[in-house]
């Protein structure tokens, strides 16, 4: 009931306004459309439609059904309406009236709707018009046309870039539609560092420049100077009193080769040759020849000693031993002589034996235990009480 009283009330005031039109204008078409701030929508977004009149179409009043697909599209609200609407009309259809005095003939907002998004689907909002008319109740062709609300999916790389050439990517609808984009071409990416292209000979140029990572462009080839030749000098045929002789030149790193002639003077041209190396107890000879036959000698003086130390041995109680020497490692010559160093003797204890080396110097019964021993400590005791010294047979005193 609420909602027919809705209706009627709606009626009656177009009915009113239409009442007080003046009867003038003639009838022609005009065109209503649909827009959307979003076309590529998921679940749980909202999306605003735009009906807008286009301008110049002098009518008066229309009303018009809004369809939409109710199980991807919920109703939310409506702004800039500026006639009457009815947005609980039918589950999926609002409508809404609009009238005038005067003629639309500017671009007109009709309304803005709100919806919530309650599937990840396509789907479609269209205008149905009921009735489009002038100020003189003749009927005036209102053209609309259908707004696809798509749901595409994720981006899918068709043809990669590179660094010259523009991919391609492309995305599609629940329905079938794809959207296509370009994706930028990458742009070179050059090293810093200069990779030699073409090596620099002795006469020829080389080249370098930097590489781009991803392709084989390059920029800023530069050029590697050619090296030149690097000759090294040697005499091919000697010179004699009336024969020239050759120096020839060889490059060490091309092989290229040139020959100059030395010219024959009439001196002898003598050629060193160590016939006879020198030792620590001789000396060497160094023999000049002519190519002509000439030859005369030189002496080398001998080397010095190499000296090598030979190692000394310690002495023991019983036996002599030997200081450090050195001698020529070359020919054996003594340079440091050794000498001997005399035997340490033994160092007896109260035992009677050698402190150092151990050995038993002294069978004595001053060394002994037992009754002999006793005997020898007492007598030793009165002998310490009398001050005097009591001497072993083997000649050390004993306390």
């Amino acid at each position: 009931m609420k909602k027919f009283t809705k209706i009627l009330s709606l009626v009656l005031a177009m009915v009113m306004m239409l009442s007080a039109l003046p009867i003038c204008a003639s009838a022609q078409g005009a065109t209503m459309t649909i827009s959307a701030d979003k076309t590529d929508v998921r679940a749980g977004d909202t999306v605003t439609l735009s009906i807008s009149l286009s301008e110049n179409s002098y009518i008066n009043y229309f009303t018009i059904d809004l369809i939409y697909d109710n199980t991807v599209l919920e109703y939310e609200s409506y702004s800039n309406v500026s006639g009457v609407i009815n947005e609980n009309y039918a589950e999926n259809k609002i409508r809404m009236a609009f009238a005038r005095v005067e003629p639309y003939t500017e671009e007109l907002l009709v309304a803005k709707i709100v919806f919530k998004v309650l599937s990840s689907a396509c789907s479609t909002v269209s205008i149905s018009v009921l009735e489009s008319a002038n100020e003189d109740f003749e009927n005036v062709p209102l053209t609309t046309s259908a707004l696809k609300i798509h749901s595409f999916g994720d981006w899918s790389t068709t043809s990669s870039p590179n660094c010259t050439i523009a991919g391609q990517k492309v995305k599609a609808c629940t329905c079938g539609e794809k959207v296509t984009e370009s994706i930028p071409s990458l742009g070179h990416n050059f090293s810093t560092e200069y990779t030699v292209d073409k090596s620099a000979t002795c006469t020829v140029n080389g080249s370098k420049s930097q590489h781009c990572s991803r392709c084989e462009a390059v920029q800023n080839a530069t050029v590697i100077p050619a090296t030149g030749h690097n000759y090294k000098e040697e005499i091919t045929k000697v010179p004699t009193h009336t024969e020239n002789g050759e120096k020839t030149f060889t490059c060490t790193n091309c092989n290229a080769s040139y020959k100059e002639t030395i010219e024959a003077d009439g001196t002898h041209k003598y050629i060193s040759t160590v016939t006879k190396s020198p030792t620590c107890v001789e000396n060497g000879v160094m023999t000049y020849t002519c190519a002509c036959g000439s030859t005369y000698s030189e002496k080398i003086p001998m080397v010095a000693h190499t000296a090598v130390i030979i190692s000394g041995v310690a002495p023991t109680c019983t036996q002599s031993g030997l200081t450090e020497g050195k001698k020529c490692s070359a020919c054996g010559e003594i340079l440091t002589a050794q000498q001997e160093i005399s035997a340490t003797g033994h160092t007896p204890n109260s035992k009677g034996n050698c402190d150092t080396c151990g050995e038993k110097i002294c069978d004595h019964n001053c060394h002994k235990g037992g009754i002999s021993g006793f005997f020898w400590k007492i007598s030793n005791f009165f002998n310490k009480l009398f001050g005097s010294k009591k001497y072993c047979e083997c000649g050390y005193a004993h306390y």
